[in-house]
């Protein structure tokens, strides 16, 4: 049985499992870069049940499974992705006293926006971030002093066999945008929150602040982005020679890529139709049709420039989804 035949067999027994299943469908809408080639199959998921059957449906017939959310934070392969793409739309969000349950495929923003509607504090200054509560945990994404791992108590994840676990806090292994799910290729299915009381107003205030900022400084939502394309600088060496050699003052925080392709000149370098935020030389925008090789290009240029200043080289926290990376020596994180 070729490949072609082989899949076309997956759809099917997907579809009598009440999965809608399709061959061969772009990713390109299904990310917020607006970039990427075929899904072999991709289906939607719905409920953990869904998933769950998916899950092992892969498994059985040797086809590896991924997962997106809100499909921020991605770069698509240009020649697509191997095996079975499922997007989590697990949409339930609940609210019991200073307790959110909710799905992982429910919009960031949309918890961070009931948290404030409730007067309760502790995701206020991650208004804004972009993708699903899935992907928010399996980054553990954060901004202005405040990180998903922060408030989170468990989450229930799916192994890549379809089995259910339940992972604390201090299971889930978060650090500087990171979580053990980048290892395991665990999916959330759910999360469960605490949060404590907060002013409502002042909450209120806060997030229109923190709105207006990201506002003045990124991209709009019309434009298709993956947002901060590198990660900033933590580790204790790289940090003091930096603030030695630009003169920072040590305020403790990490250092900020963009900062360091400020300095050389990165804003506005473009190849193709991958160009640098005009605002924040931490950012690729696609002006309309770029390409994966492309954005891979230019993030190659710009980590040239600043390992060639400062003797630095930056990680990347934008992470590569598909056929393996073509001609790099400093392959991106791979999801799921």
């Amino acid at each position: 049985m070729d490949r072609t035949e082989h899949t076309a067999q997956v759809c099917e027994r997907l579809c009598r499992l009440g999965i809608p299943a399709e061959r061969e469908v772009s990713l390109r809408e299904h990310t917020t870069f607006r970039i990427g080639g075929p899904a072999e199959v991709l289906v939607e998921v719905t409920s953990a049940e869904q998933l769950a059957l998916v899950l092992r449906v892969g498994h059985e017939v040797g086809l590896p499974v991924r997962c997106l959310g809100g499909g921020s934070n991605v770069l698509v392969s240009d020649e697509g992705v191997p095996g079975i793409v499922a997007l989590n739309r697990i949409g339930h969000l609940m609210h019991e006293d200073r307790i959110f349950r909710v799905g992982g495929g429910v919009g960031w923003d949309e918890l961070v926006l009931a948290s404030v509607e409730r007067g309760l504090a502790g995701m206020a200054a991650m208004s804004g971030i972009p993708g699903s509560v899935g992907g928010a945990i399996y980054g553990n994404a954060g901004a202005y002093g405040e990180s998903v791992g922060d408030s989170i108590v468990s989450a229930t994840v799916l192994t890549p066999s379809g089995d259910v676990r339940t992972l604390s806090r201090a299971e889930l292994c978060f650090r500087y945008r990171h979580s053990r799910l980048k290892e395991t290729g665990e999916i959330v299915v759910e999360a469960t929150f605490a949060l404590r009381p907060g002013d409502r107003l002042r909450l209120k205030e806060e997030r229109e602040t923190i709105l207006q900022t990201r506002a003045a400084k990124l991209p709009a939502k019309t434009e298709a982005t993956a947002g901060s394309f590198f990660k900033n600088i933590e580790d204790a060496v790289a940090r003091k020679r930096l603030i030695e050699m630009l003169g920072l003052p040590d305020d403790g925080h990490r250092i900020a890529s963009g900062l360091l392709l400020d300095r050389v000149g990165a804003r506005g370098m473009s190849v193709g139709d991958a160009v640098v935020f005009s605002k924040h030389a931490n950012i690729i925008v696609n002006r309309g049709a770029a390409t994966a090789g492309e954005v891979l290009e230019l993030s190659r240029r710009m980590h040239a420039k600043v390992r060639e200043a400062f003797g630095i080289s930056l990680e990347r926290e934008v992470i590569w989804v598909g056929l393996p990376e073509p001609g790099s020596d400093a392959p991106m994180g791979r999801r799921e």
